[in-house]
């Protein structure tokens, strides 16, 4: 199982991306936290911005499809998509979400 971290520029845009993957069994679940403040340095300048967070949950398979479609439909030009290993957790959890991202 896979997670991947990726933060829009609001909850619309989050809620777009969340619903095409989810509809289309890329991903098994995308949790949104709606505000997150996030700081960083962007064309020599520092930034202080308000995004949304999705936790996307899938399936090894489904990485590249996912990255794709978050790419297609994100706005920005350089979107974070960070996926990191689930290596222990609740295994009938990790189970259905396998199943739904096949």
């Amino acid at each position: 199982m896979k997670v991947i971290l990726s933060t829009t520029q609001n909850l619309e845009e989050a809620k777009t991306i969340a619903d095409f993957i989810v509809k289309n069994h890329l991903a098994a679940c995308v949790n949104i936290i709606p505000t997150v403040l996030s700081v960083y340095e962007w064309e020599n300048q520092m930034r202080d911005d308000y995004e949304a967070l999705m936790i996307i949950k899938t399936s090894k398979e489904k990485i590249e499809p996912v990255i794709k479609k978050i790419k297609e439909l994100h706005s920005y030009s350089l979107p974070e998509i960070i996926c990191l290993d689930v290596t222990d957790g609740n295994q009938d959890y990790i189970n259905w979400v396998l199943k739904q991202s096949k």
